[in-house]
């Protein structure tokens, strides 16, 4: 099942522990009678508990989440999916770029065939240590980004450097300058509004 498949990818992309139970709610109106009537499936095989089952009018109309302090709104169909119908992630800025929309800050989404599945950021992850471990690794990344970049200013290495090492360092630099942007994108996922005046 799609949704079963792509809850146990999230929870393999954060490393969830396999004992942990996650929150999750499923958004759907063509297949909202045959998912609630396999619910305790879903429940077991993803496990996600406590899970809702309910229409898109009531995710569009949503409260806020008990465990995030946050609503949920719709959304947009243009907005391009966190995960596929199989469970892949897909191609884009990144993987797992932020949706833009009040209220979105505090769960994942995940668009599925007919469905799409919503993952309180709270019940899967350290949201402390997660954003810990990216703004470090970010640190890191920056620190080569600018340590290449101060080689490639160099007049005496771009004099002597053959023309396949100074391909070579700016193939590096830019895949470097990609990891940064999907670092970032990331930290700001799990950053709220108020945390985004900093340098991240």
């Amino acid at each position: 099942m799609d949704i079963v498949r792509s809850i146990r990818n999230a929870r393999a992309q954060y490393k969830v522990n396999v004992d942990k139970w996650i929150e999750a709610e499923i958004y759907t109106d063509e297949l909202l009678s045959c998912l609630i009537e396999q619910k305790k499936i879903i429940e077991k095989l993803a496990r996600a508990q406590p899970l809702a089952i309910l229409s898109r009018q009531e995710r569009k109309f949503k409260a806020p989440s008990p465990l995030t302090g946050e609503g949920r709104e719709e959304r947009s169909p243009s907005l391009p999916p966190t995960l596929s119908g199989e469970g892949q992630l897909e191609r884009g800025p990144s993987p797992l770029s932020p949706l833009s929309g009040k209220g979105r800050e505090g769960a994942l989404i995940l668009v599925v065939k007919e469905a799409e599945v919503v993952l309180p950021w709270a019940g899967m992850v350290d949201l402390k240590a997660e954003r810990e471990k990216l703004a470090k690794e970010s640190e890191i990344t920056q620190a080569k980004i600018e340590k290449i970049e101060i080689r490639l200013r160099d007049d005496a290495f771009l004099a002597k450097a053959p023309p396949h090492i100074l391909e070579k360092e700016r193939q590096k630099l830019d895949t470097l300058k990609d990891k940064l942007m999907r670092l970032h994108q990331e930290l700001s996922q799990l950053t709220s509004p108020s945390e985004r005046n900093t340098k991240y």
